[in-house]
């Protein structure tokens, strides 16, 4: 009984904490207890947090880990997994719906802003491409490749198939680098000038090239080190 109501005044110490000061006042594994405690709540949930956190090496690897994987560790049951991981894709799915309505990609801040909504919770590398209109309308977005963007040898003709669909002006690319820097690789600068060329025979135009990054979003075509690449 004694530890039943000492466990009880450490979750309302935690909850009135967070009510009155946010989360900035809390460590990684005091959010992960705090979030347990709320699906769990019958059970001390502080060995859980720091086993899980000790488990994945960080609480944005416990949030991102697979509902499978999350079940293997103990303690951890489905409906517990479901949560942790229902997180992640809550926050993906309000990124997405930031784009509902945008309907152009006129400068380098809309589309740096258009593709960190999509790109921004990706666990993994992923190459998306938009297709414009010549009033820089978006027209459709479209997943070209998921997995490490190395070349464009890959996926020329899904790009060609995609852009001529579309009747396309132009287009924009992004991808990201989930645990990375926003910084083009030799790869990612080859690709860009490969895709520049191919499309330049059907005289659509790359707008740009976004890279997503895990802290920041670079657009190569508004930085001086990349810019020249592209058409004027």
């Amino acid at each position: 009984m004694d530890n039943k109501l000492g466990r009880e005044g450490h979750r309302k110490r935690m909850r009135t904490n967070y009510i009155a000061n946010g989360i900035s006042t809390l460590e990684d594994h005091n959010v992960l207890e705090l979030f347990l405690s709320l699906v769990i709540p019958q059970k001390d949930v502080k060995p859980l947090a720091y086993e899980l956190m000790n488990h994945y090496g960080s609480l944005e690897n416990v949030m991102n880990a697979d509902i499978e994987d999350l079940m293997q560790v103990k303690g951890i049951g489905e409906s517990s997994a479901i949560a942790l991981s229902l997180v992640k894709d809550i926050n993906a799915r309000i990124s997405l719906n930031k784009n509902k309505s945008v309907t152009r990609l006129s400068d380098s801040n809309a589309s740096q802003m258009y593709a960190k909504n999509i790109l921004d919770n990706e666990d993994n590398e992923k190459l998306i491409m938009i297709t414009l209109d010549n009033s820089l309308s978006i027209i459709k977005t479209h997943t070209i490749n998921s997995g490490i963007v190395n070349s464009l040898r890959a996926e020329p003709k899904k790009i060609l198939e995609n852009v001529i669909k579309d009747n396309a002006s132009s287009v924009v690319v992004a991808h990201n680098h989930p645990h990375g820097k926003a910084i083009p690789s030799a790869s990612d600068i080859n690709f860009t000038l490969e895709l520049i060329q191919l499309l330049r025979k059907l005289n659509v135009r790359v707008n740009d090239h976004i890279v997503v990054g895990e802290k920041e979003t670079l657009s190569m075509n508004n930085d001086a080190r990349y810019m020249i690449y592209f058409d004027k």
